[in-house]
């Protein structure tokens, strides 16, 4: 369920779109696709690929240079990249217990501009997150300040930091029936509490009933620390 800002922007900017996409999958090659398409629409640098600047860029490591690398591409990500973080993904975060589709994966700058790109998409002007505090603070600027939207915190200090039925519906109340969003971060930023399982599917259940959508920042996800008592308490 978009936003109605979310609905526009799925919309092809350019009329020729459709085409131009159909074409950038049959390109001109003298060798290998000598009967494709030259696009007259586009406008791609491809100076580093003269022989001396690619000879140097391969020289740092061989094969990781693409001939399409300076061209116009997959705006969720190159494709070998993508495939890539699935195959990481399904390998240490699922555990191969279920394999990621490339196709379902997004990449981009970071976690700041995605969460931006989701505000845009999933929210309309005054639409609210329900945020769990305490909370990284520029997740405000990304929400309100640039997307337009509005944050209800959500404090966690009550329940041990821990997600409750009673937590969430106070908040979705002090939202005015503008919640749209849950936006969850495991482990929590600052103060690094790891949510169960139980936790996480409390709050994706009772978002799933009222329609909302759940973003989770799992930023450490796959990372693992050995927890070791101070040496103080080990000497006593």
């Amino acid at each position: 369920m978009l936003s109605r800002r979310g609905a526009r922007a799925i919309v092809p900017p350019l009329p020729y779109f459709a085409a131009m996409a159909a074409v950038m999958n049959d390109l001109y090659d003298a060798e290998l696709n000598p009967g494709g398409a030259i696009p007259m629409c586009v406008a791609e640098s491809r100076g580093q690929f003269h022989p001396f600047f690619s000879s140097k860029l391969l020289e740092v490591r061989e094969g990781c240079i693409e001939g399409a690398t300076g061209q116009y591409a997959n705006m969720c990500g190159r494709d070998r990249f993508r495939a890539a973080v699935a195959a990481c993904m399904s390998r240490t975060i699922l555990r191969g217990r279920m394999s990621l589709d490339p196709a379902c994966v997004v990449v981009s700058a970071g976690c700041g501009a995605l969460l931006l790109q989701l505000s845009l998409l999933l929210l309309d002007e005054e639409d609210v997150v329900l945020l769990p505090t305490p909370t990284y603070p520029a997740l405000y600027n990304d929400i309100q300040t640039l997307a337009a939207g509005r944050v209800v915190d959500m404090p966690m200090a009550a329940d041990g930091y821990r997600f409750t039925r009673a937590a969430l519906e106070s908040a979705a109340e002090r939202a005015g029936g503008r919640a749209r969003v849950l936006l969850l971060l495991n482990p929590s930023n600052p103060l690094g509490v790891v949510h169960s399982v139980d936790e996480l599917q409390l709050a994706v259940v009772w978002a799933r009933e009222r329609g909302m959508h759940v973003i989770v920042d799992e930023v450490s996800a796959g990372c693992a620390w050995a927890l070791r008592r101070p040496a103080c308490a080990r000497s006593a």
